[in-house]
């Protein structure tokens, strides 16, 4: 009996993909930050509005939210770490809103440089899908949309 309902457990959680299980990855820490348990990071649980990248790395290097003694100072989270907040079993937004709530369902910077579209090119994810996307900061074909970013810290080297 306990076989089969360990297979039935296994079966459920291949197709419901890994992201099932999010809430298990996260902690909320009660002060507007969020833990996620996986890579020891800790995510600002809010949001603000960045229009250019450089805009978003300035707001994450100034944030005032305090960090555990053990912590780097805030900054502009990479390309994999912001990837690793999507939940792919919902969308608009893409992330478990149960630890992130009121996300906007747009485009947040990462700090990692999109190589061959120019130094204002950075990648980022958009939350109303998931996906990750390339995006330039200069391009004036996009104005009107909005973009966004999150912080993020980790460990100090023991």
């Amino acid at each position: 009996m306990k076989i089969r309902l360990l297979f039935m457990v296994a079966i459920m959680l291949l197709f419901t993909g890994t992201n099932a299980m999010a809430g298990a990855f996260f902690t909320d820490n009660g002060d507007g930050t969020v833990t996620d348990n996986r890579f020891e990071l800790i995510w600002q649980q809010g949001y603000v509005e960045a229009p250019t990248w450089t805009d978003a790395d300035s707001y994450c290097v100034n944030l005032k939210v305090n960090l555990p003694p053990n912590y780097n100072p805030w900054r502009l989270p990479d390309i994999k770490e912001l990837a690793f907040l999507t939940d792919d079993t919902t969308h608009s937004p893409a992330i478990d809103t149960t630890y992130f709530p009121d996300t906007k369902s747009s485009f947040y910077w990462s700090s990692t440089p999109v190589v061959r579209r120019g130094p204002s090119a950075r990648w980022g994810v958009n939350f109303s899908d998931g996906k990750v996307y390339g995006y330039d900061s200069a391009d004036e074909n996009l104005t009107d949309n909005k973009r966004y970013v999150r912080c993020v810290s980790e460990p100090s080297p023991q």
